[in-house]
């Protein structure tokens, strides 16, 4: 069984990467930090998209399903410049 992340890191490569439009040459799940020296220590080929979870909270109390949580992702493209 698959998680949601993988789920998604899935569908955009078959949508985006080289199965699908062939935009972008890699989709990989990510868990360091976005800073500049973490990023530098990622090596993967370019335009790449890079999907995160940038964490979760607990649903509202007003939420209709019991012991829900609220989920935030992010996904980033990484480019090489010249």
């Amino acid at each position: 069984m698959s998680t949601l992340i993988e789920r998604l890191q899935q569908d955009i490569n078959d949508d985006l990467g080289r199965k699908g439009e062939r935009i972008l040459n890699r989709v990989e799940i990510y868990g360091g930090e976005f800073t500049a020296s973490e990023i530098g220590k990622h090596s993967t080929s370019t335009p790449a998209c890079l999907i995160t979870c940038l964490g979760w909270t607990a649903a509202s109390k007003n939420s209709r399903i019991p012991n829900s949580r609220s989920v935030k992702l992010a996904f980033f493209i990484v480019t090489k410049s010249k």
